[in-house]
């Protein structure tokens, strides 16, 4: 393949979506990832299902995701069963009841290209009411900082919301899949910290 081909090619990422039983929130999750897709860019959407709502793998074909089920509960055993699914190069994370904002994923892209010694790229979140009308600025407003520092913070008073990052395929080898007897999202970030190759970006990446 010539050197021009590599370069147009769009880039791959998965995304790990876990749901119970909310198909219409769901629709609108999928629809803000599809929405981000465009000649260099392209995502692989991976759905942990561990609801019983026969309408969710509906909503799943009508936007070319691949469903998957699991008879065990909580979001970080439907994100495993996704995860281990992945394919692409990288992968992030949208809970169903969140949506992705367009500045989202490229610019953590970018970064991982300059920084081949990074793992990962956190973002900001903007918190949102039920309409999903905001309701904060991008939080958090100042880089909680970067190695020692970046865990301190997450034993602090920040911690980041998953949807706000994007990290190599890599980190499933060295961090592993979420483990829902410690406390999910807490745990799995601070093995993520603990490896010091995660940066933050001041970008708004979903409501």
């Amino acid at each position: 393949m010539s050197e021009d081909a590599q370069i147009s090619r769009p880039r791959r990422v998965s995304v790990i979506v876990p749901t119970y039983n909310r198909p219409q929130m769901l629709r609108q999750a999928l629809a803000s990832i599809r929405a981000l897709e465009g000649p260099d860019l392209t995502f692989e959407i991976l759905i942990g299902d561990n609801g019983h709502a026969p309408e969710t793998a509906t909503v799943a074909a009508e936007f070319g995701a691949v469903h998957l089920k699991t008879s065990e509960g909580g979001s970080g055993e439907a994100r495993n069963v996704a995860m281990k699914a992945l394919t692409s190069e990288y992968f992030t994370f949208l809970d169903d009841d969140d949506v992705l904002l367009p500045g989202a994923v490229r610019p953590h892209l970018a970064v991982l290209d300059a920084k081949p010694e990074l793992l990962g790229v956190i973002g900001q979140v903007v918190y949102a009411d039920e309409n999903l009308n905001p309701t904060t600025p991008p939080s958090p407003a100042e880089s909680p900082g970067k190695g020692d520092a970046l865990i301190r913070a997450m034993l602090g008073d920040w911690f980041p919301q998953v949807g706000t990052t994007v990290v190599r395929r890599s980190v499933l080898d060295l961090v592993g899949l979420f483990d829902p007897r410690h406390g999910e999202d807490v745990d799995w970030f601070l093995r993520l910290a603990r490896t010091r190759k995660v940066e933050f970006i001041a970008t708004p990446c979903i409501l």
